[in-house]
């Protein structure tokens, strides 16, 4: 019997520390059935362009509109290289088509939203503002609302007015690839632990059989940076709990547990919505 003890005590001893190492949480909610996904309300402009280029066969070529979103095409704009996700209303959904740099989601390893967090200040402030005027304009302003965590049921946080933003976990499997993993919720292990934050506030928390699913999706996920190597990125979702988000890893596998949200090496792949032409 006292073998039995001290091997149940090691064994959750080692899921503590695995599920450190992941990044802890709060406890799940009671129901955890997957939320709707997010929705996008682009900001209608009476004047701009029907956007009736031709449709593309992958590549705008020469950074001219699309007129069809399929995830294939790309386009340029301001400087940079596009996936166009989506074309509706004369606008299109665009997303960078690469990692444009590391950054951290806050600085801190404290409880924080979309709303509340430092990059999405640092995106529409300093990036947005290094585009040109006459990009500024095409940019257009976007109501974005961001469920909460469709596994582990962490607020989301409020609607918020933005040019750029981060997808959320729900909009890459809309636009990468739906194999119906996401509504596969996972089963408590172990637990509840017991995890104090730098903020002084305890939670509980539960280990997992996953944190996160690979599908038949990962390689469309998989994301690179200027230098050509494979970058995980951020979400703009909530991860496991509220100082964690949820990221895309580097073997595209979509990562709805997250990590810490001070880690300053998370790839950014800005979104937005842009005016045609």
């Amino acid at each position: 019997m006292k073998t039995t003890k001290i091997f149940a005590l090691a064994l959750a001893l080692i899921m503590v520390f695995t599920l450190a190492a992941c990044g802890g949480g709060n406890s799940p909610p009671s129901s955890q059935t997957p939320s709707a996904p997010d929705t996008f309300t682009p900001s209608p402009n009476p004047t701009q362009g029907d956007g009736g280029n031709d449709p593309g066969t992958g590549d705008s070529g020469n950074g001219g509109d699309p007129t069809n979103g399929n995830g294939g095409d790309t386009m340029q704009f301001g400087g940079y290289d596009w996936r166009v996700l989506e074309v509706r209303d004369g606008q299109a959904l665009l997303l960078s088509d690469r990692v444009l740099e590391q950054r951290a989601y806050h600085d801190r390893y404290v409880g924080v939203t979309w709303a509340t967090s430092d990059i999405r200040a640092y995106l529409n402030d300093t990036f947005y503002n290094s585009f040109s005027a006459a990009d500024r304009e095409r940019i257009a302003e976007t109501q974005v609302t961001t469920n909460d965590n469709p596994w582990y049921g962490i607020a989301g946080g409020g609607t918020t007015t933005d040019r750029i933003f981060l997808l959320s976990i729900e909009e890459v499997v809309r636009y990468f690839g739906d194999s119906g993993e996401l509504a596969r919720v996972p089963e408590q292990t172990h637990g509840p632990f017991t995890w104090t934050g730098d903020d002084g506030i305890s939670h509980e928390y539960y280990v997992w059989d996953r944190q996160g699913f690979n599908d038949t999706y990962n390689e469309s996920r998989i994301a690179y940076s200027e230098d050509g190597t494979a970058s995980w990125w951020w979400l703009r979702s909530p991860g496991y709990h509220p100082n964690i988000a949820a990221h895309v890893d580097i073997f595209g596998l979509l990562d709805v547990l997250g990590r810490n949200v001070e880690r300053d090496d998370g790839g950014v792949r800005p979104a937005l919505w842009l005016e045609l032409q």
